[in-house]
């Protein structure tokens, strides 16, 4: 079948005074924000007068045109009986296209698969001519349904014709219009249009003067988010969910506004996820629903990180740094609570919404950014997430938590807390170094604001000694022997909050301290390890070799930590000398590997400089002791000597080259 081609002029046509052309009308934003264009439509769509032109509803995408058109064709059929058509141009690519919608919905029988393989009974109860995919075999049959079958509901009682999402329609925008003009010009329509107007690809001299002929108003419509609220919470199927959210609609509208981000779908996808972080909390305890001034932090959090995180101004590792002290630090170096002249468009945003103080959430920022970056969280994560709020603050938190929420302690209940903290501080009960950090935290912050007797020098000379004490009995984390040591630690927050006194010099100076002593621990542990290694060697060269060499198939803990300077470098000359064959190319591939690659990056490896300096002279020195006609003397002068001269030389090189970068510096 031939492609239907429309050819039409468009003749100058006299309006009905009762609709004005051309006009552009911007709805005022007050609580029905769209209400006169609402009371317009109505009385475009109901008019015995047929207006020939149509109506263009005009606005960015996701800011409510498709829900606001969708209540008023509501309004339309259950008042005013009369029926909207309605059409998607997201992706249409022909007219047929169209026409295939409008004949779904005129006759819902007609295009069901079964009847579709009827032709001779479709053909004889329609009229004139319309392209429709009928036995599905997606080619273009013929139907006797045209614009005229459509005409007889143009009067009153008739429908009205919605075409949305222009912008998106694969077919020429001329093209579209000129379609619509059919109805619009020869049948009397009322014809609704909805588009993004700046995004209609590449409007034309020729589009510009359909769109004069075709298009009679055209309207602004601005998101309703009050209504739209209410239309999403009742979406929901979870009660709760919907008694929180209903109660709480001023505050979600005012999340909308300090956003500015003017999409409905971003609010209602804020709803639904909302609903979802609601189902993975412990809904079943009553204190939850009870508890006012979470929900009401729940939901400013949720919807403001919801919409944020949607628009792609925020990441989930964004959400992390309100807890790392990230946005916090740079107002305490700015001496403000407003985002700094270096601010990312991340913290710029949450800055917004106040959501830069891990103190004030709901939940942790680490809940949150593993809700929205896994779509769920854990019920264990939720249970975690309640017991460590400050909202659920109880005596069944640690000492030091409960100092963290001060602000929420009446006198006597501080005064006891902050005595009894002092003494287990200095009793040596906080061995741990995230508890540590935060009792030391609390306690300068304590003394700089005069509510203890200690001043921040005399908490910050205790705070060394517990050091000192904890150090002398083994007890500070450094980790195990492994690349990644476990006694890491992070300088501005523990368990997911930000340490007190960060700003502080004494702080500062305590945290170089401990950093100091478990530097130390690691290095004494070392030499235990080192030793334990060596023992590895004489057993088994492979497993030995495999603690250096990550292709070895053991434990590789030394492959970047430099375990050879904790050797003396007569035992490792004694142990290759012993050595026979095996064993001595065994050593001879294991180094090779480790030292294959010398660069500034790895800078760990000069400090194994002077041992194999050392070990090179000794082993090269005793050679004369040794059988000159024995394999294993043969393999020590053929391939493990070379080995280590060989990257000895780019040793000694990285380092001329590294103190002479310095030199110039």
């Amino acid at each position: 079948m031939q492609s239907l081609i429309l050819k039409f002029k468009l003749p100058d046509i006299q309006l009905d005074s009762s609709f004005p052309k051309k006009m552009i009308t911007e709805t005022s934003e007050d609580q029905n924000i769209n209400q006169a264009l609402e009371s317009y439509l109505i009385r475009y769509c109901t008019n015995t007068i047929a207006p020939y032109f149509s109506v263009l509803i005009e606005g960015p995408w996701g800011c409510g045109k498709t829900w606001f058109i969708n209540n008023v064709r509501e309004k339309l059929l259950e008042i005013h009986g009369k029926r909207c058509l309605y059409v998607s141009l997201y992706g249409v690519s022909t007219i047929s296209d169209i026409s295939d919608q409008f004949f779904q919905q005129l006759h819902p029988r007609l295009a069901s698969k079964g009847v579709q393989r009827s032709w001779s009974i479709i053909k004889s109860m329609v009229k004139v001519s319309l392209k429709v995919d009928i036995d599905g075999d997606k080619d273009d049959d013929t139907l006797n349904l045209s614009l005229p079958e459509l005409g007889e509901m143009a009067g009153p009682d008739g429908a009205v014709l919605i075409f949305d999402d222009f912008e998106r329609c694969r077919i020429a925008p001329a093209e579209v219009l000129g379609y619509i003009n059919q109805f619009v010009e020869h049948e009397g329509y009322r014809v609704v249009i909805l588009a993004n107007e700046e995004k209609i690809e590449s409007p034309d001299v020729k589009f510009s003067k359909i769109k004069e002929k075709v298009i009679g108003r055209t309207f602004h419509v601005r998101p309703q988010v009050r209504a739209a609220v209410d239309s999403f919470i009742m979406e929901l199927v979870d009660d709760d969910a919907i008694n929180i959210l209903k109660t709480r609609k001023n505050l979600i509208r005012e999340v909308e506004q300090r956003g500015k981000h003017n999409n409905l779908r971003l609010v209602r996808q804020a709803v639904l996820d909302f609903a979802d972080m609601w189902s993975c909390m412990p809904v079943q305890e009553k204190r939850l629903k009870e508890n006012s001034a979470f929900l009401d932090r729940l939901v400013l959090d949720i919807f403001s990180l919801s919409m944020e995180y949607r628009a792609g101004t925020v990441t989930a590792n964004d959400i992390v740094k309100s807890k790392d002290g990230g946005f916090l630090l740079s107002r305490i170096r700015f001496g403000t609570d407003d985002p700094t002249p270096e601010a990312s468009e991340a913290e710029t945003r949450l800055s917004l919404h106040k959501i830069t103080d891990s103190w004030d959430l709901a939940l942790s920022p680490d809940i949150y950014s593993s809700f929205f970056s896994n779509g769920r969280i854990s019920a264990n994560e939720a249970a975690e997430g309640i017991k460590f709020s400050r909202y659920f603050a109880t005596n069944e938190q640690p000492l030091w938590r409960r100092l963290w929420y001060s602000r929420d302690l009446e006198d006597n209940e501080f005064a006891l807390l902050a005595e009894e903290a002092h003494n287990k501080f200095l009793n040596l009960e906080y061995t741990e170094w995230g508890e540590l950090f935060h009792v030391t935290g609390i306690l300068l912050k304590l003394a700089k604001d005069q509510l203890i007797n200690d001043s921040p020098t005399d908490i910050l000379s205790a705070a060394k000694g517990v050091i000192d004490r904890i150090g002398a009995q083994g007890l500070i984390d450094f980790g195990d022997q492994r690349r990644v040591p476990r006694g890491y630690f992070d300088r501005e927050s523990a368990f997911g909050y930000r340490f007190n006194s960060i700003e502080m010099s004494e702080f500062q100076e305590f945290s170089n301290h401990y950093e100091t002593a478990q530097k130390k621990a690691r290095h004494n542990a070392f030499f235990n390890w080192a030793s334990t290694w060596m023992d590895e060697l004489e057993r088994d060269a492979s497993v030995w070799a495999s603690r250096i060499d990550t292709k070895g198939g053991g434990d590789a803990f030394y492959t970047d930590q430099p375990i050879f300077s904790y050797i003396e470098a007569t035992d490792m000359a004694n142990a290759i000398l012993a050595s026979q064959s095996a064993k001595i190319n065994q050593i001879s591939r294991s180094v090779h590997a480790r030292y294959e690659h010398v660069g500034a990056q790895r800078t760990w490896q000069l400090e194994e400089l002077v041992f194999w300096q050392t070990c090179l002279a000794i082993v090269k020195d005793r050679m004369s002791s040794r059988g000159s006609k024995t394999l294993s003397t043969f393999h020590l002068r053929e391939t493990l000597i070379p080995t280590v001269e060989e990257f000895l030389v780019r040793l000694e090189q990285l380092q001329k080259k590294l103190a002479a970068v310095q030199t110039a510096n």
